[in-house]
């Protein structure tokens, strides 16, 4: 089962998202209907522990913005998937060990985040969240990395024997959108760090139109990673960690290696 949904609201919105298993993240797409804005919050949770309702968060300070969302999950049924959840106050970036990972091999798989300035809506530079060994590094931030934040990260322990392999991709100088090859298969997102930079335009923070990383399940065999102002115009780094379900089609590594040219957001229409 792979629930999805996408459609328009404003400030909050929440949709019936029926889960019987463990919802393990596919796609997040986010993009403001009109113009860019600073950034309060983003987030797309689904209910713990009762999940039948998906949660879903892109605003500004006067929270009165339409905005597009599209978020897909897979619906993993296995007993042995331990899911867990974890939320913290920082300042610009920290990294906090989880505890509850139950073996060394279980692999870590996202669910959902929220990020939320304590305060005034900022400008962004760097939306992180990225597992490693057990420690979960976040960041949320303007360019001078002196605001506070709220954060929460869904997720889940894979047991060794339900995933076939992981792909890891980054990229730089890019701007709007990038449209990456990915190995065939059905892809989980581990985590995606999604970073400004002043390649093209001055500055490491700006406003923000759209986010998202759309893995494109099962119809292609690509994913596109948005990060955008208005313009589009300005340069950012990327990465996004996959994992990928057992017999489901990986092929191998030679296929990681594949990179289509860089889109910019005008160019890439999401369906």
């Amino acid at each position: 089962m792979t629930p999805t949904v996408e459609g328009f609201g404003t400030e909050i919105t929440r949709r019936t998202y029926p889960v019987r298993g463990v919802p393990l993240m596919q796609t997040f797409y986010l993009r403001f209907s009109h113009e860019d804005r600073h950034i309060d919050s983003v987030g797309v949770e689904v209910a713990v522990p009762d999940t039948d309702t998906l949660t879903i968060e892109y605003f500004d300070e006067s929270r009165d913005d339409e905005y597009f969302y599209k978020v897909q999950h897979r619906d993993q049924i296995d007993r042995r998937i331990i899911p867990g959840q974890i939320q913290s106050v920082a300042k610009a970036r920290e990294t906090r060990e989880l505890g509850d990972k139950p073996s060394d091999d279980y692999v870590f798989v996202l669910s959902g985040f929220d990020f939320y300035f304590r305060g005034f809506d900022q400008h962004v530079d760097q939306i992180k969240l990225l597992e490693s060994d057990g420690r979960l590094s976040v960041a949320f931030n303007d360019q001078d990395d002196k605001e506070t934040f709220l954060w929460r990260a869904q997720y889940a322990w894979v047991p060794p024997d339900l995933i076939l392999g992981d792909h890891r991709a980054r990229g730089t100088r890019a701007h709007g959108g990038v449209r990456r090859a990915i190995p065939p298969g059905v892809p989980f997102i581990q985590g995606f760090n999604l970073d400004f930079r002043p390649y093209f335009t001055p500055g490491a923070d700006h406003h923000l139109r759209e986010i998202g990383v759309l893995t494109r399940w099962p119809t292609e065999d690509f994913m596109e990673i948005y990060y955008a102002d208005r313009n589009g115009d300005d340069g950012f780094d990327w990465e996004v960690r996959l994992a990928y379900l057992a017999d489901q089609g990986f092929t191998g590594p030679e296929v990681a290696d594949l990179q289509l040219r860089e889109f910019t957001a005008a160019e890439i229409e999401v369906e």
